[in-house]
């Protein structure tokens, strides 16, 4: 497939209720939805997409049972380091966007050493969302301004002290589990990203469907002379 789209956000939303129907229990639902994530990446680097963004745990996250944030920490360490070991086979840099400070000096440092690792590798960058929320983004944003960068505000300046700052804006955002919202993913890089809604949930999310809304996306920009 010839491809046009440089960068996709992904909303990965499905794991427990796919658990659920699976017989499964949530933290395995979350498992496979990690390992859906690896796959994707690979798709995607065979698509020769340059940048992901995943939505992989929200500020509000935090609220979940403590059994299962406690599990999905554990989690995290363990797919952290696999992560890693695709990113050296790819070429990725990783870049971890949100408030790392909520997690735990273990995982912040786990997470700072994958970014320096992988900070020159150039063939696909791989942003992974964790604590993140779109509002927060913004409020922090604005703390980080000085009065005189306030007083001549320009997007641009704004748009440097995201914590996505270097995410190109989406051409494509994908949430799967059915629902039609962004859930505060991106609030501001989502100004003028295609949406795409799919009932799909995350662990069952397929290649064939991804390179189908990607030739979708296309097809519209074409239709429409762009």
């Amino acid at each position: 497939m010839n491809n046009s789209v440089q960068s996709i956000g992904f909303i990965v939303d499905g794991n427990r209720r796919w658990a659920v129907e699976h017989g499964l229990s949530k933290l395995d639902g979350h498992k496979y939805g990690a390992e859906r994530v690896m796959d994707v990446i690979d798709w995607a680097f065979e698509l020769g997409v340059k940048q992901l963004c995943f939505y992989l745990f929200s500020t509000e996250n935090w609220n979940r049972t403590p059994i299962e944030v406690k599990a999905l920490m554990s989690l995290f360490e363990v797919q952290f380091k696999k992560f890693a070991e695709q990113a050296r086979r790819k070429g990725a840099r990783i870049h971890f966007i949100g408030r790392k400070t909520d997690f735990s000096p273990k995982l912040q440092k786990l997470m700072a050493e994958l970014e320096a690792e992988t900070a020159h590798n150039q063939q696909i960058e791989i942003f992974f969302a964790v604590s993140y929320g779109g509002r927060a983004e913004i409020i922090e944003a604005i703390k980080t301004l000085r009065p005189e960068q306030l007083a001549n505000l320009t997007e641009q300046t704004f748009e440097s002290s995201l914590w996505s700052a270097g995410l190109t804006d989406p051409e494509l955002i994908i949430r799967t589990g059915g629902d039609h919202r962004l859930s505060n993913f991106l609030l501001w890089k989502s100004s003028y990203a295609e949406l795409v809604f799919t009932q799909t949930k995350w662990p069952d999310f397929s290649q064939e469907e991804l390179q189908s809304i990607i030739k979708n996306y296309q097809q519209v920009r074409i239709n429409k002379g762009k």
